[in-house]
């Protein structure tokens, strides 16, 4: 996906945390690198666009929390 455009990937099955509280996501890349855009867009919703002429390999991390931290 070499020099590729910005993709977006909805993730499914999260919900609220216990007692309805709202829940945050996040992503980090062990090779950040490798990417121009690499972000939530929504707390459904991650976008990320390869950088200009990387190659490799990333372990992408994505994180649900509620208000908790759990």
């Amino acid at each position: 996906m070499e020099d590729d455009v910005e993709q977006t990937i909805l993730l499914t099955g999260i919900t609220d945390g216990d007692g309805g509280q709202p829940t945050s996501i996040s992503v980090v890349s062990d090779n950040p690198s490798l990417f121009s855009t690499l972000k939530t867009a929504t707390d459904t919703t991650l976008v990320y666009q390869t950088a200009s002429d990387a190659n490799g390999r990333a372990v992408i991390t994505v994180s649900v929390t509620d208000a908790d931290g759990t």
